[in-house]
């Protein structure tokens, strides 16, 4: 995703945000676990988290720890993934880390 057009870039980032002031977006918990998608109606905010969530970590620790991190979590589970790559403690700060960066770029 992140190899997108700047502009495609763009619009998955306004529907993040506009999911995300609407109250529409996942919790990461299933951005990051699902298999499919439940609600096709939310696709634009899932695609738009996904690529915000990412661009969040790679700004942290650079793709390497990118690369590590997807390692990690496939062998010991995302949590503990989070916790040895990027010191945070499991989804739940990742969400909280999220949404606040998230807020602070809203107009």
């Amino acid at each position: 995703m992140l190899s997108d057009s700047d502009a495609k870039l763009a619009l998955h980032r306004r529907d993040c945000m506009q999911g995300l002031l609407r109250g529409e977006n996942l919790p990461l918990v299933e951005v990051l676990t699902s298999q499919e998608l439940r609600n096709p109606q939310r696709i634009g905010a899932f695609y738009g988290q996904s690529l915000t969530v990412v661009e969040l970590l790679v700004r942290r620790c650079g793709p390497k720890t990118l690369m590590a991190f997807s390692e990690v979590a496939d062998q010991s589970g995302y949590d503990a993934a989070l916790r040895q790559c990027y010191g945070l403690d499991g989804i739940a700060e990742l969400e909280r880390v999220w949404r606040e960066e998230m807020l602070a770029m809203s107009p």
